[in-house]
């Protein structure tokens, strides 16, 4: 059958081809026979709706525009057209299409002009997912956030400038009119996003390309208007910084193609000259006695220390570089990153417990995964005190987090060796940060100076990250996972049962809440269970209450 196309001709033959392979497949295959029947259906069902489709299928997006084509599918005709973009494909060309008995009818037709896949135009990048109508309120917020460079957290603007650009561009809606709509831009198209500090706003990835979309339409209207007319102020694309302005035809087209403006940007490393503040973070369960809570904290205060008490999810000390940003509403921004060290502390009486509850291994696993180069592990007290496992037992898990772990482990006497260990920690980490970047409290007071680093410092040498992160999202990433439920346990149980997967145990779970229920049908009537189980659920269930063991055959 001939396309309606003739452009079309070279991607039918490759389906074609797709189609006789599936089918021979699925007349050798001795498995899963109705799965390759469906799959030949299905490419079959493309290749007609390729076949009478009346326009030239560019790219995937657009096959999966015709009826009876998903992603699947999709990507194969993209991968086709890939090939024959490349002049790689073995399919025949369609300069020279079938003769065909009904064109004989009408000799005097004119020659239809056939695409060459040779000559066919690269694949396209896909559109983006939502695109709002030019003119409309989401397309001036898009193209706001856009010109106003908030594509990541880190850069994002609070409403008033949001309101102030719109009005630039042309937008009459007042603050009002725009809360509606980011309701919709936020929860359904996911295009536009609130950080988690002051609920400021920015675009996400796909918010990204939305914005690219919209600024492109707005250009492709205004070269289409006739005549001089008042333009807005468009975004400029960054200059090309060599001598000489590129003269062959295949130059980088920097307008439609450069990203950099919309990549997020290392924020600390290109604003050196912000002054910054460092801040030890101490976790509100830490306490040196029950009765005054605040004595930690005032000891370190009285060090010296810059220090505040958090809710830390991992750890139980941690350094943070704050530093505060100016915004176009005049409202400044206050961020915080963490650096790279953090500090589990431990009294001798804990470890022992720890060990004993396997929280020791836990906090060790949970520490390595969150990437921080430096992992003090602060033990205080003396190992001579009594405690549910030997000093000798104490020592060697030490010993294990210090050589397997490459922890730096630090044993202090008393909560004053831990405050004073803390105090050089700090003015150490202090030190680092401001060889680089100007810090606001980089001179200790005079009771807190102190000369070199001690010894067991003096190999922290890089405390500035290399990767930058919000203290907010590194602490939220960190949480610790709740404890499963017991309707959860009851399920992993019931899977432990050879033939009995997740979606059973799901089902088993839903129709007998507990093992009682279980028990109680399986003994009504005689043999016969409850009809909502299958004979394969019958036999298994069976299984749970009879079998000696659930060990695999």
């Amino acid at each position: 059958m001939a396309c309606a196309n003739p452009a079309n001709e070279a991607l039918a033959a490759a389906l074609e081809k797709i189609v006789e392979a599936e089918a021979i497949k699925a007349a050798t295959s001795t498995r899963n026979t109705g799965n390759q029947n469906h799959v030949v259906a299905n490419y079959k069902r493309a290749l007609y709706s390729i076949r009478h489709c009346a326009h030239v299928i560019r790219t995937g997006d657009e096959a999966k525009a015709l009826k009876g084509i998903g992603n699947f599918i999709g990507q194969k005709i993209q991968g086709i057209l890939t090939r024959l973009a490349s002049g790689n494909g073995s399919v025949p060309e369609p300069d020279a299409p079938r003769p065909k008995k009904r064109k004989a009818t009408v000799p005097d037709a004119p020659p239809v002009a056939v695409v060459a896949p040779r000559e066919r135009a690269a694949p396209q990048e896909p559109g983006p997912k939502y695109r709002p109508a030019r003119g409309k309120q989401p397309w001036y917020v898009l193209v706001a956030l856009a010109e106003l460079e908030a594509t990541c957290e880190a850069l994002s603007v609070d409403t008033e400038a949001v309101i102030a650009r719109m009005k630039a561009l042309g937008c009459t809606s007042d603050q009002g009119q725009l809360r509606a709509s980011l309701v919709s831009l936020v929860n359904t198209h996911k295009v536009v996003a609130k950080s988690s500090l002051y609920g400021h706003l920015f675009l996400t990835a796909d918010g990204i390309h939305s914005a690219r979309y919209c600024q492109r339409s707005d250009a492709a209207a205004q070269a289409a208007e006739a005549g001089p007319v008042a333009r807005r102020p468009r975004m400029e694309a960054p200059a090309i910084t060599s001598d000489e302005a590129p003269t062959t035809t295949d130059a980088f087209d920097w307008m439609s193609t450069n990203l950099s403006k919309f990549e997020p940007k290392e924020v600390p490393l290109s604003h050196t000259q912000d002054e910054w503040e460092i801040v030890l973070l101490l976790d509100h369960r830490e306490m040196v006695s029950r009765s005054s809570k605040s004595v930690f904290e005032r000891k370190l205060l009285e060090a010296g220390v810059t220090c505040e008490v958090r809710g830390l999810h991992l750890g139980d000390m941690m350094w943070i570089a704050r530093r505060h940003r100016p915004t176009f509403g005049g409202r400044p921004i206050e961020e915080e990153f963490v650096l790279d060290v953090i500090v589990e502390r431990k009294a001798v009486s804990d470890l022992a417990l720890s060990i004993i509850d396997k929280r020791y291994t836990e906090q060790k696993q949970r520490l390595a995964d969150a990437g921080l180069r430096y992992v003090v592990y602060l033990l205080e007290g003396s190992l001579a005190v009594e405690t549910i496992l030997g000093a000798t037992a104490l020592a060697t898990a030490l010993t294990r987090t210090q050589v397997l772990n490459n922890y730096l482990v630090h044993h202090a006497a008393s909560p004053d060796e831990t405050v004073a260990f803390l105090s050089a920690l700090h003015w150490h980490t202090v030190r680092a940060f401001s060889a680089v970047y100007k810090v606001r409290n980089a001179a200790p007071p005079v009771a807190a100076s102190i000369g070199r680093p001690p010894a067991c410092l003096r190999d922290f040498t890089q405390l500035i990250p290399t990767t930058w992160q919000s203290f907010g999202e590194f602490n939220e990433t960190f949480r610790k996972k709740a404890a499963p439920t017991t309707g959860e346990l009851y399920q992993m149980m019931l899977m432990q049962v050879p033939g009995i997967s997740a979606t059973r145990a799901r089902d088993l779970g839903a129709a007998h809440p507990t093992f009682l229920s279980l028990w109680q049908e399986t003994q009504k009537a005689a043999p016969q269970l409850p009809s909502r189980v299958n004979a394969v659920g019958r036999a298994v269930v069976t299984n749970l209450f009879r079998a000696k063991d659930y060990a695999a055959p």
